[in-house]
């Protein structure tokens, strides 16, 4: 399965097209090397699926 996550560096997601102009994204900081996530989003009604 191919993936189409993308990191948008400029501001720190991940981000994940899901058609129809929705985007999930998963915020991050680098920390010792280390990838943190800090916080997710997804369209409302995708939440809690």
């Amino acid at each position: 399965m191919a993936s189409n996550i993308r990191d948008n560096t400029a501001l720190s997601p991940f981000e994940m097209p899901l058609g129809g102009g929705a985007l999930a994204v998963a915020y991050y900081k680098v920390e010792d090397g280390r990838v943190v996530l800090l916080h997710t989003e997804v369209p409302q009604e995708l939440s809690g699926l």
